[in-house]
Formats: structure tokens, C-alpha cells, sequence
């Protein structure tokens, strides 16, 4: 949170935040949170998801990320946003260039919720594992 925090500071962009510690929204409030956002920015060094770059997506926002979890794959299919290292200066140059994008940040989001609608909906994600586990299965387990 600090390197987004201190990012954002230095560009002067106003910083939202949505954490169970310091500014709690119930997940019913959620997609009026992302409503309210232009950019999502995760700036995890590890993750499971992130949930929050899917919940983002599919209500058409930007992603400002690092390279954690599904967002390389997320990013690489729709383009609708960055992909940084996990310092304050590479979030300070992805805020720049998404202010100096900020015309086409409309159309990324749309093609970020194309690519959650498209591809990782639960029906869509139960049949690729199915696909899996079932390919896994006919080698015996190997």
C-alpha cells in the first residue's frame, strides 16, 4: 500500500482505498468503490488472484500492477493496463503514462470486462479445469 501511496503523492492523484484495516467497504459496496475509481493499482509481491484485478475488470477499469497472479495473463489478453515492478519510481512512470493515456483508458476498461466476460467467468474457468484434470487423469496421474 505505501509504494501506491507515496506514487500517487508524488503525481498528485487522489488515492482511494478499499482495505479491511484502515478503510473497510463491505463487499456489497465494492462495485460502487470500483465505480468511483478510474485505475485500479496493486502493488502486491505475491498473489493468490488478485480477486480485485477481476472485480476491477469486469466493471471496465484500468489495472496498474506488478507482475502477480492472473494479471500478466488478465493484461496480456485485453491490454487494459501496465504491468510494473514493485517500486515507488515504476508506479510514479505507469500513473504518468496513464495520465497522458487518460482518452484511452475508456476503451481499455471495456476490454478488460470483454476479457473477464470472455474468459474467466466460473462456467468458462470450471470447463478448462475440467479439460485439465481430465487430460491429467487419462496419463495415469503422471
Amino acid at each position: 500500500l505505501w509504494i501506491v501511496e507515496a506514487a500517487c503523492k508524488q503525481v498528485g492523484l487522489k488515492l482511494q482505498i478499499a482495505e479491511k484495516y484502515s478503510n473497510f467497504v463491505p463487499y456489497e459496496k465494492m462495485p460502487e468503490f470500483y465505480a468511483g475509481i478510474d485505475v485500479l493499482a496493486i502493488a502486491s509481491s505475491s498473489e493468490g488472484g488478485p480477486n480485485t484485478a477481476l472485480e476491477a475488470a469486469s466493471v471496465g477499469r484500468v489495472l496498474l500492477s506488478t507482475h502477480v497472479g492472473l494479471v500478466p495473463q488478465l493484461l496480456g489478453a485485453s491490454s487494459g493496463g501496465i504491468i510494473v515492478s514493485r517500486s515507488v519510481d515504476d508506479f510514479i512512470d505507469g500513473l504518468k503514462e496513464l495520465q497522458n493515456k487518460v482518452d484511452i483508458l475508456p476503451e481499455w476498461g471495456a476490454k478488460n470486462r470483454e476479457e473477464v466476460e470472455q474468459r474467466w467467468q466460473w462456467g468458462t474457468q470450471v470447463k478448462s479445469l475440467e479439460y485439465v484434470l481430465c487430460g491429467y487423469l487419462k496419463e495415469g496421474g503422471k
